[in-house]
């Protein structure tokens, strides 16, 4: 009760704030009052494609989480394995880093349709940072727990179970609610640049043709509650499998 009650007296004072500043500005297409924006969003949530888009880019972006999940635990592992992977893999780990999302979605606009490129935008944000938590947890593991294993024969599958898994699990939980958020906002732009049909990112677009401010705002709000919805989600299934395992 108590930490509901600091969420809505914090987002009250941010609200006020905001209606000062479009009190201020006194010019709905530049910084609409809030009531607005949550009429329009209502309005937008009274219709099939407000819940279409949503679904589509929560597809797209999750499916690029996903895969990215997969080939950042693969490259963690195989990095730890062997030195000489660890040398191979991780330029291309810190290329990915490095480079500018806009880059990532204009050549992906070259090789692949427009509807795949937010989900591959989405699994290369992913990548580095999975990879780059999953290999510390691997690398952190207890030496005298691996070294009793040894001692005693104990077979990989219950290494991996007791003793490496108890080591990355916090590492990998950290590098979700990381990842999902900027994998999720990249998705997002991913959209806005190429525009597929029936998402998010398209009627952000849309809204930038017909400079209908109030509908931006409420597009945007939109994208923020889901993100915060999907982190919340996600937040607590880790927490759920760290409990069991």
């Amino acid at each position: 009760m108590k930490k509901l009650f600091k969420f809505l007296s914090v987002l009250a004072i941010w609200i006020s704030v905001w209606y000062i500043i479009a009190r201020i500005v006194n010019a709905e297409y530049l910084i609409p009052y809030p009531h607005i924006v949550i009429k329009t969003l209502g309005q937008l949530a009274l219709t099939g494609d407000f819940w279409h888009a949503c679904l589509s880019s929560l597809f797209g972006v999750l499916c690029g989480i996903i895969i990215g999940t997969v080939f950042g635990v693969i490259i963690a592992v195989l990095s730890s394995i062997s030195e000489y992977s660890d040398s191979l893999l991780s330029p291309l780990v810190a290329i990915i880093k490095a480079t500018p999302v806009a880059s990532f979605i204009l050549l992906a606009l070259i090789f692949l349709k427009k509807g795949y490129v937010p989900t591959f935008v989405s699994a290369l944000i992913v990548i580095p940072i999975t990879s780059k938590n999953v290999q510390t947890g691997i690398q952190n593991t207890d030496k005298n727990l691996l070294e009793a294993a040894r001692v005693f024969n104990m077979n990989k599958r219950t290494r991996l179970k007791y003793i490496y898994l108890p080591s990355v699990l916090p590492h990998f939980a950290s590098a979700m609610i990381t990842s999902i958020g900027m994998a999720w906002k990249a998705g997002i732009a991913a959209e806005v640049i190429c525009s597929p049909h029936n998402t998010i990112g398209y009627f952000l677009y849309r809204t930038k043709i017909y400079f209908d401010t109030p509908a931006l705002f409420a597009w945007t709000l939109c994208v923020i509650v889901l993100s915060f919805i999907i982190e919340k989600i996600v937040g607590q299934l880790l927490k759920r499998v760290k409990n069991e395992s």
